[in-house]
């Protein structure tokens, strides 16, 4: 908006703070691993979208837009819905680009990967006390499963052979021993797919996971027709399990990365209407955002392949999983070089 990115624009859940304070963007919806949102904002209880290209002077912050979202409120009467949205390979076509080979088990036959995604949820809100006191409550989950696939290059039996007659010293070069290293992490390659003398003879496909459970209580008390009370909890908790392949990362499954994401978000609202000309608003938010990133094949039980080829090679502070390790010519192996890592960032709002 107003040619500026994303992180210029301000994110506000009933005129309170939607902001991560460390990416400047959404906590709610924010894109996640690969850009796939960790927590959704139940849909239904979305009441009002608001969105001003030219802020005024009190919301302040950033220069781009102000996004802000009205959250329902209970009324005298009960309202609710239900929903569920399915998606599913057996009702999909084909990926054009995908080519599952036939031996793969996660595709018999050839043709598509399985792909699982689940949306569900539910709102419903009504009076706790007639014409004083209201609630709305929302919910929504989420299961996603896919497969990514992916193509790459391996080690043959005849590119391992080879390069240990060059270190034997078979090719006239100098004599080299085998290091012990080398030898236990050439068990960590998969066996080619293919006899493709050159590029990627491997086909593969990485599971993937984007799970999330979402919820939001809000309440509405009104004094009297000049004042009137609300308050929100906005809890949403995800796991997603993808390939994070920045850094060098490996896109082999064993080597995906697991990211447990919880955010709560906590505001109130007082209206006042203090004479015919004279209105006022007093506003407080908290924002709490947690997020980690761990290689999978670090996670408690840890991966046994992994675990049998680096047993007394892999020490310090990082206990489990293998490090980047980058070999020209063939696919990666370890995790990305930037994980493990997490943050917990909180932001106070007064208004």
């Amino acid at each position: 908006v107003n040619g500026q990115r994303e992180k210029a624009n301000i994110f506000l859940i009933d005129g309170v703070d939607n902001n991560d304070s460390f990416r400047n963007q959404p906590s709610f919806n924010q894109g996640g691993v690969t850009g796939a949102p960790a927590t959704l904002f139940p849909i239904d209880a979305l009441g009002e979208f608001n969105l001003q290209t030219q802020g005024a002077a009190e919301y302040g912050r950033n220069s781009g837009a102000i996004v802000n979202i009205a959250i329902k409120s209970g009324t005298n009467q009960f309202h609710g819905s239900a929903y569920d949205f399915l998606r599913n390979d057996n009702l999909d076509a084909r990926n054009f680009f995908e080519r599952c080979p036939a031996s793969n088990p996660n595709c018999p036959g050839g043709g598509k990967q399985e792909f699982r995604n689940n949306n569900f949820g539910g709102v419903l809100g009504g009076p706790i006390i007639a014409n004083r006191l209201f609630f709305f409550g929302g919910y929504e989950g989420q299961r996603e499963f896919v497969f990514s696939p992916g193509l790459v290059r391996v080690p043959t039996p005849g590119d391992i052979t080879n390069a240990r007659a060059i270190n034997a010293g078979l090719t006239g070069g100098p004599v080299r021993p085998e290091n012990q290293l080398s030898t236990r992490l050439l068990t960590l390659f998969p066996t080619p797919t293919s006899g493709v003398a050159t590029g990627n003879n491997f086909s593969f496909a990485a599971p993937n996971k984007n799970d999330s459970d979402n919820f939001l209580v809000k309440m509405d008390y009104r004094f009297s027709d000049r004042f009137n009370l609300n308050g929100r909890y906005v809890f949403g908790d995800g796991s997603q399990t993808f390939p994070l392949t920045t850094g060098n990362g490996s896109p082999l499954p064993r080597y995906q990365t697991v990211v447990p994401t919880r955010i709560q978000l906590f505001g109130i609202n007082l209206s006042q209407v203090l004479n015919s000309r004279l209105i006022n608003e007093t506003r407080a938010g908290y924002n709490r955002y947690v997020q980690f990133f761990t290689p999978l094949d670090a996670i408690t039980p840890a991966d046994p392949v992994t675990a049998a080829a680096t047993s007394g090679l892999v020490t310090g502070a990082q206990t489990g999983g293998l490090p980047t390790i980058v070999i020209s010519g063939f696919v990666s192996l370890g995790a990305p070089t930037n994980v493990p890592r997490g943050r917990v960032s909180s932001a106070y709002q007064f208004v």
